[in-house]
This record gives structure tokens, sequence and C-alpha cells, in this order.
């Protein structure tokens, strides 16, 4: 009993292994071209210095809204990293294999102010810092 009990654990571990797809690894440039995933399948995407990432801002509501139409902000990419977004969520890597591990964690702030200048949102994002290889 306990041998086809380890048997079949065995058999499962396996298995589950097995049906696990290995990332698709794409570089940022050819993400237009990527064709579907496989289910479960995690996607690395590779950013290289001089890369940009668009970045949309939308603001809504009752009392204030982004312009329709805004241009995105275009963030350049200083170095480069990969970033992993699977089942688990989104995690970046300096070498491509150790995912998440990170040196310093990111943070947001958001404000509004007033002064000679008028008045003045602020949004201030950092990234994570993540653990050099």
């Amino acid at each position: 009993m306990i041998r086809s009990s380890a048997i079949l654990c065995f058999a499962a571990v396996v298995t589950g292994c097995a049906s696990a797809p290995e990332p698709r690894i794409v570089d940022a440039d050819d993400i237009g071209k990527l064709g579907s995933l496989e289910p479960n399948q995690a996607l690395v995407i590779v950013f290289e210095p001089g890369d940009h990432i668009p970045l949309e801002l939308s603001v809504g509501g009752p009392l204030v809204a982004t312009p329709a139409g805004a241009e995105p902000i275009k963030l350049e990419v200083k170095r480069k990293f990969f970033l992993r977004i699977d089942g688990d969520g989104i995690k970046t890597s300096l070498d491509g294999k150790t995912f998440g591990k990170v040196d310093r964690p990111g943070s947001f702030s958001i404000g509004i102010g007033a002064n000679q200048k008028g008045t003045r949102a602020h949004i201030s994002i950092t990234t994570p810092t993540p653990t050099e290889p």
C-alpha cells in the first residue's frame, strides 16, 4: 500500500511538472509579433537599454479627467532587465533566471499642492531594485 502510494505521488509530481510549458522569452520590440501563449505559460519580456515603454496615465471621475487622446509618457529603459508575467504576478530579474528578489522595494506617492506657479498634482513611482545576480 505504501509503495503504490509513493509511486502515485511521484507520478502526480512528474505530471504536474511536465504540464507546465517553458516560459516564452521575447524581446520587447517583438512583443507585437507574439502568437498565443499555451495555457499556464509564463511570458518573459527582455528589455534592453534605450527601449521605450509607453505609459498611459488615466485619471477620471466627476471632478477631473485626463484629456481624451492624451499622448503616453515614454519611459526609457536604463539597463537590461527581464519582466516575467505568469499566474503568480509580475516579477523582474537582471539575469533572466532569478525573478522576484529585490534589494529595495518600490514606492508610490501621490499629492497635490499650490504655490506661485499654481495648483499642481504629483505622482511619483519608484520601481523595486532587483538583487544583482
